[in-house]
């Protein structure tokens, strides 16, 4: 957990992988309702995940589905676009 994240506010998704063939539609979103239920479930306030800031079309995903842009931040070479998602938006 980064520094700047309060302890037990947030829950985080790692490695969200889905085939191409199926990628940025119906499975994403199912896969990213359940996290939000599942946080939810647990009182949290938000879903956080990074990503490659060089994958413009995989940020759009989830924006579309309702991620915010949190901050960029470097790690080793590369930049990663840190999102959040506000739960109290779900209820």
């Amino acid at each position: 957990m980064t520094p700047d994240v309060p302890k037990g506010e947030s829950a985080f998704i790692h490695k969200l992988a889905v085939r191409r063939a199926y990628s940025g539609g119906v499975v994403s979103n199912y896969l990213l309702k359940w996290a939000v239920e599942k946080s939810l479930s647990q009182g949290l306030q938000y879903l956080r995940l990074d990503c490659d800031a060089a994958r413009p079309k995989l940020c759009s995903v989830y924006e579309n589905f309702g991620f915010q842009k949190h901050s960029i931040r470097q790690v080793g070479p590369f930049y990663v676009m840190r999102f959040e998602y506000p739960l109290a938006m779900s209820i």
